[in-house]
């Protein structure tokens, strides 16, 4: 292989992306305004036309130019506490791409050294001195995990002055949308979803399908996300349906166990649709307790970033408008017609006899994000890529994941699409099921802003 210097280097990645952003992906770039009035397909045939880029083959043993040393990952994520059932899913994924990987020789031959620490530490300081730690300690080549929104924005500076690249699954767009492009060098979110992603969905879906609803209220959790997912819901719903009312609020603290008396005001002020996104254990009591006091017979509840509801509550009755978190969902694509969705799930089950949830293909999909992106600058520099050569092959990667077209954007967050569908469960499934004639893929282009706008001022464009 042909050595490359750095222009060079730059100018092929440019080139490569071109080809490397497609479909959606592409048009995300160009099409931020007039997103309200596009018309979203229903999605099955759209993963039928989705480009596969060819990663070189790896063989063993180690290649000239390529460090023999294992790779360094460290991964945070909750072992314990109220996250827990939400990041288990995670670990257990990430753990099974990291074995595959190890199993056929590695990543151009270097195996992955894997590495875990439990992120509920106790607050998000505790958490930032953590990783710097093991910064110091381990040197590591990639930081995966840190679901929890305040944990990511404590952590990223530190990660950036380490200069150490970390993938990330929190859900607040205070971390890498709006102003400075990227706002951090080593930070990406690659998969996932961010609250603007699953609250603009959740909009499109509720103005397309209830076209007749007129007074919203909403409970959601008193933190960043929680905050951001009503506005940002609202203020779509309102551009889609400008006749809609807002009848009241109610704002939780996290760690809620007791929602009756919440649960009671709601259903005294008989709103249209109820919206919500309280998340964790806390939405595990919170469900339940509707379903007790028969709330979702009585008024339809709008709920985001919810599939790990379909898991942890198999009572859910069905009619619930429910938004997956990204696009994830383990009958989605269909199993049955692409390949990736379809090994992913069986792996997952032979290996833990359990289905994945959400948080499992973000990542399964993120450990081979990195993958790709080191044999792609490799198939480039004719050696192992630094820390800048693998930052810019990442900005606007697109592959085929396990859920489906996984695309990162410019801003270093997801660029994939918002699934929407309403609960009707099918006997065959251990867990609650959406309606397959309900689901909808809303593509990223019409769901998050373009790089460098935040998504209050990009929906005020619509």
């Amino acid at each position: 292989m042909t050595s490359t210097n750095r222009r060079e280097f730059l100018k092929f990645i440019g080139a490569g992306v071109i080809g490397l952003a497609i479909g959606s992906a592409a048009t995300y770039i160009l099409t931020p305004r007039g997103a309200a009035e596009r018309i979203v397909e229903r999605t099955v045939t759209a993963t039928t036309t989705i480009s596969t880029q060819t990663f070189p083959k790896v063989t063993s043993p180690v290649t000239p130019g390529i460090p023999s040393k294992p790779i360094e990952l460290i991964d945070v994520d909750a072992r314990s506490g109220p996250g827990a059932p939400f990041t288990v899913p995670a670990i257990n994924a990430r753990k099974m791409a990291i074995d595959e990987i190890n199993n056929s020789g590695g990543i151009l031959g270097r195996k992955i050294n894997y590495r875990e620490y439990d992120e509920n530490q106790g607050s998000p300081d505790a958490v930032a001195r953590l990783v710097r730690s093991t910064i110091d300690q381990y040197k590591p080549d990639l930081i995966v995990g840190l679901g929890i929104s305040s944990d990511c924005l404590a952590v990223a500076p530190v990660v950036d002055e380490l200069n150490t690249i970390t993938f990330v699954q929190c859900a607040t767009n205070q971390l890498l949308q709006g102003g400075k492009v990227p706002k951090y060098k080593t930070v990406f979110r690659p998969i996932g979803s961010n609250a603007a992603l699953d609250a603009v969905g959740l909009a499109y879906y509720v103005a397309k399908h209830f076209p007749n609803i007129k007074k919203v209220a909403g409970i959601n959790q008193d933190y960043a996300y929680g905050r951001d997912e009503w506005n940002f819901f609202i203020a779509a719903l309102k551009k889609l349906k400008p006749d809609i009312e807002v009848v009241n609020t109610w704002w939780v603290p996290l760690g809620t166990s007791d929602f009756r008396a919440h649960i009671s005001q709601i259903m005294q002020a008989k709103p249209d649709l109820l919206q919500t996104s309280i998340f964790g254990s806390d939405a595990v009591n919170f469900m339940r307790q509707a379903i007790a006091a028969d709330l979702p017979s009585k008024i339809p509840i709008a709920y985001a970033h919810a599939e790990s509801l379909l898991h942890l509550v198999p009572e859910m009755p069905d009619g619930i408008i429910i938004q997956a978190a990204g696009p994830a969902y383990p009958l989605y694509p269909p199993p049955n017609i692409y390949g990736k969705n379809f090994s992913f799930v069986n792996n997952y089950r032979s290996r833990y006899n359990d289905y994945p949830h959400y948080s499992s293909y973000y990542a399964y999909d993120s450990i081979y994000a990195y993958k790709y992106a080191v044999e792609r600058a490799y198939s480039i520099l004719g050696k192992w890529p630094d820390i800048d050569d693998l930052i810019k092959v990442l900005e606007e990667l697109a592959f085929e994941g396990a859920q489906g077209l996984v695309y990162i954007k410019k801003d270093h967050d997801t660029g994939v699409g918002s699934l929407v569908g309403v609960t009707k469960r099918d006997p065959r499934y251990p867990f609650v099921t959406l309606d397959p004639n309900s689901i909808e893929l809303f593509p990223g282009y019409l769901v998050t802003p373009p790089p460098g706008v935040s998504p209050g001022n990009w929906i005020s464009t619509w």
